[in-house]
């Protein structure tokens, strides 16, 4: 079971995650924006983030980058329902976090999220 922060402008979208997440036991919180987000963050420290890309005032790779200066190991997912928007170059800490490409099945994101959730953090050097 984790805390697991969804962020999407669309509610039914966040309602589907929503459903699908909770009957697999986890808590779910749900945020419409990019601010809503960073405050439910500050509020919930969530153990894990699904954030849509395409949203109004802040997308999500400006979104997992705002939570990476609050929190470098935070971990995520990055959905679309285009190609995956991180930039090819450089590199950043958006592409530590899997993308998936909207319509996804449950099994995909289960996937993803199991992977993430059982990674253990790296060693401080």
């Amino acid at each position: 079971m984790a805390i697991i922060l969804i962020v999407d402008d669309y509610s039914d979208i966040r309602a589907c995650l929503r459903t699908m997440l909770e009957e697999a036991g986890h808590i779910i919180v749900e945020a419409g924006s990019g601010q809503e987000a960073l405050h439910a963050w500050n509020e919930t420290h969530p153990d894990l983030v699904i954030t849509d890309h395409s949203m109004p005032g802040m997308s999500g790779v400006e979104l997992i980058r705002a939570l990476g200066q609050r929190q470098p190991e935070v971990k995520g997912i990055l959905m679309s329902a285009d190609q995956d928007p991180r930039p090819a170059e450089p590199p950043d800490q958006s592409h530590a976090w899997p993308f998936l490409q909207k319509p996804f099945g449950f099994r995909a994101l289960r996937q993803a999220i199991d992977s993430l959730l059982l990674a253990q953090p790296a060693e401080p050097a």
